[in-house]
């Protein structure tokens, strides 16, 4: 009998989280039973249905916490005899817990996907520390997804008495659609298509902090800035680009065909005020693509020598610097960093690391 395990997330929208389950289930769904509760919302409820086929999905509400969607998914897990669940992120953490302690012989697995603290007030800080310390014994183990998203939480005192393995996220390798005119892409994006592209893959929110992309877009105008992604900050900033008469950024929210968009740029720029270890990222190195990102959590751990520079977050002045220094000078050799994917942060290591895990919980 295979092994089963469910994974489950309190978003199914376009994100890194979901991704990062659909590379998951993608790496390991042949050689062990798939399950998935996760919301019915696009783009990803479709991705793990196609995978796994219907009756291997469980609904729950998007980032709520609901009885009803609690029992289904206790008398699924019962009816299914599935005994490990992954969790991935903190609101699926809470089904997680609750269903442990109403089925006690489950073994649950946590991905917390960032340790996503700072914007909290010291009272909420406070609350959520104590909550976590009192509940996280409920956790057989924590999978964190890079060396400094650890940190953070030892940091911040969250799961500090927890048995935990640092498994970084992995994406597929780069693969350029064969159908796709590039130079065709490029002409029809741009007024001037021969400049340069610096891309970002982003939800627009204050975690990803894309202001600051917009400062330092404004600042190079020799330079064509793609954007892709939606959230609630899209439409200010998209009124911002357009009172300001930018002409060099398009935002052109959400796109399935992101490897179209890698294969026409020549450099990646991620703001973000904190991160896990983001998959966007990753996908860059896969297309060799050199990166400049804000040193913060996760971004720092993708960054080095091979595949790109940081710059302190807030300092746009440097960042123009060093992104103008990546764009002109080539500091960076695409075969080294494609190599450097390879042999780090690919899908297939990531699905090798986690399925030991589960075997151990057998």
């Amino acid at each position: 009998m295979k092994l089963k395990v469910m994974q489950l997330s309190v978003r199914a929208d376009m994100g890194g989280g979901p991704r990062h389950v659909e590379h998951l289930l993608t790496a390991i769904y042949n050689q062990i039973e798939c399950f998935v509760g996760c919301p019915d919302e696009k783009p990803f409820f479709d991705i793990y249905r196609n995978l796994l086929g219907d009756e291997k999905m469980v609904i729950i509400p998007h980032r709520k916490i609901s009885i009803n969607a609690l029992l289904a998914l206790l008398r699924y897990l019962k009816k299914n005899n599935i005994r490990i669940i992954h969790c991935h992120g903190k609101g699926a953490s809470v089904y997680g817990k609750l269903l442990k302690i109403l089925k006690p012989n489950l073994k649950l697995i946590f991905t917390p996907n960032g340790i996503h603290v700072d914007k909290y007030s010291k009272f909420t800080m406070f609350a959520y520390v104590v909550y976590e310390f009192l509940t996280s014994f409920l956790f057989n183990h924590i999978i964190y997804v890079s060396e400094s998203e650890w940190l953070k939480a030892k940091q911040s005192n969250l799961y500090l008495y927890n048995k935990f393995s640092i498994i970084p996220n992995g994406v597929p390798a780069f693969h350029q659609p064969d159908n796709v005119d590039l130079a065709s892409l490029r002409n029809s994006l741009f007024k001037h298509p021969r400049n340069k592209i610096v891309v970002t893959f982003s939800r627009f929110n204050y975690q990803k902090n894309m202001q600051e992309s917009l400062l330092i877009a404004a600042r190079l105008p020799e330079y064509n800035f793609i954007w892709l992604g939606i959230g609630e900050d899209f439409s200010a900033i998209k009124d911002e680009i357009s009172k300001q008469n930018i002409e060099n950024v398009k935002m052109l929210g959400v796109q399935n065909n992101v490897a179209s968009y890698l294969g026409i740029s020549d450099a990646y720029l991620s703001t973000a005020r904190w991160e896990g270890l983001p998959l966007a990222l990753l996908e860059a190195m896969a297309a060799g693509i050199p990166i400049l990102a804000s040193n913060v959590t996760g971004n720092k751990d993708v960054i080095n020598q091979y595949t790109g520079a940081t710059y302190e977050l807030g300092d746009v002045n440097d960042a123009i610097t060093q992104l103008k220094n990546m764009l002109e000078n080539h500091p960076f050799d695409r075969d080294l960093i494609k190599n450097y994917f390879e042999k780090h942060y690919s899908a297939s290591n990531t699905g090798t690391k986690v399925l030991e895990l589960y075997k151990e919980f057998a």
